[in-house]
């Protein structure tokens, strides 16, 4: 009677994880352990073999693995399955997910060398585009992003000849009394050079 009841007692499966289920920015690793129990026994019985696949692809024949987070995009399901004597006596499987909390936003500042109102049509300034990520400035040398310049002139339409004369990229420009009657608006956009 016993051999009837410990043929048809299910085995409990369970996985361990050294670093929990979920990575943060696509960084850090976890080693997920697969573990049986038979019945209500809290003492972990030890497979025959074990059985790990990743997205129902297999990717290794182990009690543990490890699970790096370059290697999981958005999420994946890692199971596991437990041999006994040739059979299949317990499975489970777990979601493991990588989020992006975003990167910190790219701020694009203005300075000018001899400030923003001019007096008298006396204009001598230079603009430079300055790239802020995390209060820290990026691009100092403007080798990593292209800055395009554009003017509205004082009656709110677009300077072609102006902006077609500076659509070469240039961090920095120089603004003379050349380039403003009365009033203008300058500004300035920034594109990562691939």
């Amino acid at each position: 009677m016993q051999e009837i009841i410990n043929a048809n007692t299910p085995y409990r499966p369970d996985i361990t994880s050294t670093n929990g289920l979920q990575f943060k920015n696509g960084t850090g690793t976890t080693t997920l352990g697969a573990h049986i129990y038979f019945g209500s026994d809290d003492k972990e019985t030890i497979a025959d073999s074990y059985e790990w696949s990743k997205d129902g692809t297999v990717v290794a024949n182990a009690q543990t693995i490890t699970v790096d987070a370059s290697g999981v995009v958005d999420k994946a399901v890692y199971s596991f399955k437990a041999t006994v004597a040739g059979k299949v006596v317990a499975s489970q499987s777990v979601t493991i997910t990588n989020v992006d909390d975003g990167t910190s936003p790219i701020n694009l500042v203005i300075d000018s060398s001899n400030g923003y109102q001019f007096k008298n049509n006396i204009i001598n300034t230079t603009f430079t585009a300055k790239l802020y990520q995390d209060n820290k400035e990026i691009d100092k040398d403007g080798t990593k992003y292209a800055y395009v310049w554009s003017k509205v002139n004082s009656d709110g339409t677009v300077d072609t000849a102006w902006n077609l004369a500076h659509q070469t990229s240039q961090k920095s420009i120089t603004i003379t009394n050349s380039d403003v009657w009365q009033r203008a608006t300058f500004d300035c956009t920034a594109e990562p050079l691939n």
